[in-house]
This record gives C-alpha cells, sequence and structure tokens, in this order.
C-alpha cells in the first residue's frame, strides 16, 4: 500500500507542537488578565485551538488576527 502523500504533507511534527502557548502565555503577550482570554475563546473571538479539555494558541495565527484588528486614521482628523 502507498503512502498517502498528502497525509504526509499535513502530518504534524514534533516540533508543531511546541509552537503552541496556553492562556497564562498568551495573556502575558497581550498584557490581559486571564479571564479576558477565558472571556474571548468562550465568545469565539480570537483563533484557538482544543487539545482535549486544553485550550492553545498559535502564535502565527494570533499575529494575523491581531493584524486584522488594526485601525487606520480617520480620514480629516489631524
Amino acid at each position: 500500500m502507498k503512502d498517502n502523500p498528502r497525509a504526509q504533507s499535513t502530518a504534524l511534527t514534533p516540533t508543531a507542537c511546541l509552537e503552541l502557548i496556553d492562556i497564562e502565555e498568551l495573556a502575558v503577550l497581550l498584557r490581559v488578565r486571564k479571564g479576558t482570554i477565558y472571556n474571548w475563546v468562550h465568545r469565539r473571538k480570537i483563533p484557538f485551538v482544543k487539545v482535549g479539555r486544553l485550550v492553545r494558541f498559535d502564535p502565527v495565527e494570533i499575529a494575523k488576527y491581531l493584524d486584522g484588528c488594526r485601525m487606520g486614521p480617520l480620514a480629516g482628523k489631524g
């Protein structure tokens, strides 16, 4: 039986799992309380990964999310 090349390309490597951060680390990174992170997760405002009962965050996905939250200057103000 031949290996599925697509399955190989999407397989998790041990280093991929090490890149996930927990709620406490994200709270420190964003300088908010852990309760705020729990609230955002509950309301599904931020991207997260559930591993069983554990909640983890991919820093790359969080960075993309934060880029989408950027606000530009108001036109005509200044």
